[in-house]
């Protein structure tokens, strides 16, 4: 083994790129998590693959977030000695990343390095053998956040790999011998692939490299993003940093990083006495004046970043210790307009939340967890010489406590609130004993405040005998809380010298207190601040304070519970004061006070939002596309991907719709959701569309939706025909025959005129596709002339079936084509069906064979989809079938069906596997002696309940059928059905 390893030490590492979708990849999938308190993109579809195993990590505080730092996750599967599926990813590892923004290039290539010699460590301990080498693969971790790109990324994880090799060589461990970066956008697979390729032709010493010539096409692929800047998160982060080149120069740097652009801006000058004046005057002004909003704007914000201030997303604005006294809240971006009128203010459109830049602060925390409790403080005792009452802070207090308790329980809240009347004074003693007794989650706090003094006593709110309750406290708690809110009076000791970190005193500003108060707790490890930056108007305080608390325990992440609060307001008070714009609100955007298995874990963003950047016919194919993917792909609900076509349809589709391409992603977008009528629609207007600009595809799926839709109507329509009572069994016998017989009629006649159009596709242009696809369009033929009862148009379609998919077969074959499962899979169902006991399973045990080999293992790619799970299932189906075995095996396959269930329930797909079974267990089940009978009667059942249909199979006739009938025709079945091809 050490001579295996000494030899692959030198050898180089080989690396290839995928565009794909990560959901089928095995073995080992590498993944990185920026610090925050809620999973995003990959990190959210992994972990609802691994039963929110991550999710619950990160709720317990073991999930890794610093460089480093790793977790290994195993699929919870993989020890089920009954499991067939082979797991995907069998392992998942989870690296730290930190705080988005600071991964530096060492630290990115460190954490790679640090999570794979976790992950081989643990997989030598596991194995009976040694491995030899190892396969790889990982996202673009890291680019998801701001200042790496996808090269950067996909260099960084290249040598971090490499660096890894070297080091287990050392110790006799194997090494990575291929490493697989998978990426889903187009565009971003081939940014890191040009990356690669200069990192192996000069970019790292020669042989250390070796990268695969092309990038690997995989499943569920994508063009690229709909944005131009492809964020991780779903906020947009700007930064405003302080930057002096000299004492009396001193700039504000910006630089963006959206969802629209990212970009470096130019430095805005400042004049820091105008400026120190202005948020002066804004902090001692309890009337809201748009003058100095606008002000601040024009002084602050240089004129190129406008526009990217005026849109309506989610934005985390970072800050250092020079331009977090400046009241952002209060920029005006409506400068210079004529009239606004009530509309709301930037901060509360966007969103605006707060992040301080500090390298000093605690590097070991331990939160408190969702099990701590809420404390509560409400105008603790202090000198009244000094300070005088605040009722505002009492009734504030009493109104948080309050709200917390009607959700959390009672028992769950601590409120040492004063009565006002001096009988329940609290004191210093009682408020520092109850803040160390216990962890503490949430911490609010409302009384009078006094800042840092000249000395450096950090101070903080106001106690009895001359103590005060703040950082040094806080800190001296054994977890720290998670959010601490203050609100004090007197808050406006801050010097605005602070500002732009000028060394020259000037008027004292109250923002000030605000920005240091939250800087000590961030230090310490407070994950979510909130601190009033000026004196509050006690009502809108109040308001402000329980909209807060209401969102946070709806369930609502931190950024959605502070827009709402400034909203709730601004819109009652607003235009009276400025309360909704003094609270400074610092922290992570998706913290949430109420996190177990919160669904809005998952929510989607506004249609508008996530399409906000459609401005061309090409952008909206490729959102169209995308839904596609996710309808297919990610599990994502048919309603809800069917409101955004509607949408786009509403909003672009008038413009753009003549365009043949934009027609034809209509149309396929439709049908991925299973709206037939507009797809048919969409595809038809593609196919005569003067531009000549859709594909050849569209005339293959408008073909088959022809037939989804015609099977679909049918289905609905039979299933709506009750049999009739006395229980006999031809068409001529039910309740309501004639509108059985116009169905079947109109069925027939439009899968017809499906077949159709794509026999004169073939006769253009043969392919394998084409003839799988009239393959298909034949099987459903069979399937209503097995209903109707008409035996010979049944087999001639079965037999016509088989003959359209020897062709596919022989054409797939010629051409080495992945995907030759599906017609030798549905040539062996033709083959069942029409010779019924004649056959012998060693007949065709080579087309079980080709299909297993090709589906299982498709062109020796390393991912597998759902149809390569089905594949197995359908052939143990089909070979129970033909040894008569349905019985013996139906635990089994019951089993294997409840697997692939939890695998993927998507309706769209099971529908499909219904129909499958159905074609050859029908057929089956009027031949095959009593027990097997009732196996095939049990599955057909199980495969209608998991496709979530009527029982179809209770509608096969036993015998020959009768051939004409009269009668009323069902209402609806010709408008539902087309009745024509173009």
């Amino acid at each position: 083994m050490n001579a295996l390893i000494a030899g692959s030490q030198s050898e180089p590492l080989d690396i290839s790129v995928m565009n794909g979708n990560l959901r089928f990849v095995r073995g080992a999938l590498m993944v990185g998590h920026y610090r925050s308190t809620s999973l995003t993109g990959t990190e959210r579809i992994l972990n609802l693959m691994y039963g929110e195993a991550l999710s619950n990590s990160l709720r317990i505080g073991g999930y890794p977030h610093r460089p480093g730092d790793r977790q290994l996750f195993r699929n919870p599967n993989l020890c089920r000695e009954d499991a067939y599926l082979p797991r995907q990813p069998e392992t998942i590892i989870v690296v730290g990343l930190g705080q988005e923004g600071k991964l530096s290039v060492p630290e990115h290539v460190a954490t790679v390095r640090q999570g794979v010699v976790a992950w081989v460590r643990e997989t030598v301990a596991l194995a009976t053998t040694a491995p030899q080498s190892l396969t790889l693969t990982t996202t673009l971790l890291g680019s998801g956040g701001a200042g790496v790109s996808a090269g950067q990324a996909a260099q960084a994880i290249a040598q971090g790999v490499r660096d890894a090799n070297s080091r287990l060589c050392e110790v006799g461990y194997p090494c990575i011998k291929h490493l697989r970066i998978i990426e889903i956008y187009l565009d971003r697979a081939t940014e890191a692939w040009r990356a690669l390729e200069v990192l192996e032709n000069g970019g790292a010493p020669p042989g250390q490299f070796k990268l695969q010539k092309t990038v690997e096409a995989g499943v569920g692929a994508m063009q690229r993003p709909l944005d131009s800047s492809y964020r991780g998160a779903r906020h947009d982060l700007i930064r405003a940093l302080t930057r002096v080149e000299a004492p009396d120069r001193r700039f504000i740097e910006y630089s963006l990083d959206t969802r629209r652009a990212r970009a470096e801006l130019r430095a805005q000058h400042t004049q820091d006495r105008l400026l120190q004046e202005l948020i002066a005057t804004a902090s001692r002004k309890s009337v809201l004046d748009n003058r100095i909003g606008q002000a601040l704007f024009k002084l602050v914000v240089p004129a190129e970043m406008e526009p990217f201030l005026g849109g309506t997303t989610e934005v985390q604005i970072e800050l250092d210790d020079g331009t977090a006294c400046i009241p952002w809240e209060l920029l005006d971006t409506s400068a210079g307009a004529q009239d606004q009128g009530d509309a709301e203010p930037w901060a509360i459109r966007v969103k605006l939340l707060r992040r301080l830049l500090t390298a000093d602060f605690r590097s070991e925390v331990m939160d408190a967890d969702s099990a701590s409790d809420v404390l509560v403080i409400g105008e603790p005792k202090c000198d009244p010489l000094r300070y005088p009452r605040l009722p505002g802070a009492r009734e504030e207090a009493k109104a948080v406590a309050k709200r917390i308790k009607e959700k959390l329980g009672a028992e769950r809240v601590m409120d040492l609130v004063s009565d006002g009347q001096g009988a329940n004074e609290i004191d210093a003693r009682r408020v520092i004993t109850t803040l160390l007794s216990r962890d503490w989650r949430v911490i609010h706090i409302a009384g009078h405040g006094e800042p840092a003094d000249q000395d450096g006593d950090p101070r903080g709110v106001v106690l009895s005998s001359g103590i005060y309750l703040g950082p040094r406290e806080i800190r001296n708690m054994r977890q720290v809380p998670q959010l601490v809110f203050i609100n004090c009076c007197h808050s406006a000791a801050a010097h605005a010298s602070d500002l732009l970190a000028s060394p020259q005193p000037s008027t004292y500003g109250r923002a000030g207190f605000a920005a240091n108060i939250a800087k000590s707790l961030i230090k310490i490890g407070v994950r979510c601040v909130v601190a009033a930056g000026w004196i509050v108007e006690d009502r809108a305080a109040r308001e402000f304070a329980t909209t807060f608390y209401k969102a946070l325990l709806d369930g609502k992440r931190f950024i959605d519970a502070v827009a709402e609060a400034r909203k709730a307001a601004w819109d009652k008070f607003g235009m009276t004061n400025t309360t909704w714009a003094a609270y400074q609100c610092y922290g992570d955007p998706d913290w949430r006070l109420q996190n177990e298995r919160d669904a809005d874990e998952r929510r989607e963003p506004p249609h508008a939002q996530e399409f906000a950047g459609i401005s061309t016919s090409s952008a909206l194919v490729i959102a169209l596309e995308a839904i596609v993917t996710n309808a297919k792909y990610e599990k994502r609900s048919p309603a809800r991907q069917s409101a955004k076509i509607r949408y786009l349809a509403e909003n672009y589709g008038k413009q753009w719709e003549c365009i043949g391409s934009v027609a034809e992603a209509f149309g396929l977008a439709y049908a991925a959701v299973g709206e037939f009528n507009a797809a048919r629609t969409y595809l038809e207007r593609a196919i005569a569309s003067p531009d000549a600009s859709a594909s050849m595809r569209a005339g293959e799926q408008l073909a088959k939706v022809y037939g989804q839709q015609a099977w679909k109507v049918f289905q609905d329509a039979v299933a709506h025909i009750e049999p009739d009572p006395e229980g006999r069994d031809g068409p001529e016998d039910r309740s309501n025959s004639g509108a059985y017989e116009r169905a079947h009629e109109s069925a027939s006649a439009q899968l017809n005129k499906a077949r159709a159009l794509l026999e004169k596709l073939c006769m253009f242009q043969a392919t394998a596709k084409r003839h799988s696809l009239c393959a298909y369009i034949c099987k459903r033929i069979a399937m209503v002339e097995a209903i109707a009862g008409q035996d010979w148009k049944e087999k001639d379609a079965t037999e016509n079936m088989k003959e359209q998919c020897g062709k596919a077969l022989e054409l797939a074959a010629a051409i080495e084509a992945a995907d030759q499962h599906y017609p030798a899979l549905n040539l062996l169902a033709a083959e069942i069906n029409l010779h019924g006991e004649a056959v012998s399973w060693e007949t065709v045990a080579p087309l079980a064979q080709k299909a297993m080999s090709c589906g299982t293992n498709p062109a020796g790619h390393t991912y597998l989809d759902f149809r390569s799970h089905l594949i197995k299932v359908e052939l143990l189906i089909y070979e129970s079938v033909v040894r008569q075995q349905l019985a013996g095996n139906l635990e089994r396959i019951m089993q294997r069906l409840s697997e692939l269930h939890e695998y993927d329930n998507a309706l769209e797909r099971w529908q499909s596997v219904r129909d499958n079974g159905w074609f050859v267990l029908s057929k089956y089940g009027k031949r095959a002696r009593p027990d097997e009978q009732r196996a095939a009667a049990t599955l057909l059942l199980e495969l209608d309940r998991r496709a979530g249909l009527p029982a179809l199979h209770a509608r096969v006739p036993a015998g020959e059928g009768a051939r004409n009938g009269e009668g009323d025709t069902q209402e609806g079945i010709d408008r539902a059905l087309p009745q024509t091809v173009p």
